[in-house]
């Protein structure tokens, strides 16, 4: 019954490429592949707008309130995969190293936007 349920909340232009599965949770499944691939596009762009943005003409505080809201963005969507076969110790370590590899990358990205009246914080 829930399947007949699940079938019948779906879009009919989705619902043709899911009703031939035979349980809720295959469908479940389809679903989160065909969304998940459609990210990619949107990853793409705000990859892109990150790149180029820059602080130009706007004070600091507007430059940084929308990098922030783009790494916002960015963290939304699924982080790297970890590995999860590491020695608990290690796994620790690489995974605190991962992080702040990400934390930096995140500062010289912010760093490279600003206007060149910053240029001593950049050195």
């Amino acid at each position: 019954m829930e399947t007949i349920q699940l079938l019948n909340s779906i879009m009919p232009e989705i619902r043709s490429s899911v009703v031939y599965l035979t349980t809720a949770k295959d469908i479940w499944d389809d679903l989160a592949i065909i969304f998940a691939e459609s990210n990619l596009p949107r990853v793409f762009q705000l990859k892109k707008d990150l790149m180029s943005l820059s602080q130009g003409s706007i004070s600091i505080t507007a430059y940084f309130t929308k990098f922030r809201s783009l790494i916002d963005k960015m963290d939304d969507f699924p982080p790297v995969p970890r590995c999860i076969y590491l020695s608990t110790s290690c796994q620790y370590a690489f995974l605190t190293k991962l992080d702040e590899y990400e934390q930096v990358h995140k500062l010289s990205q912010f760093i490279m936007g600003l206007s060149n009246h910053f240029t001593t914080v950049r050195g």
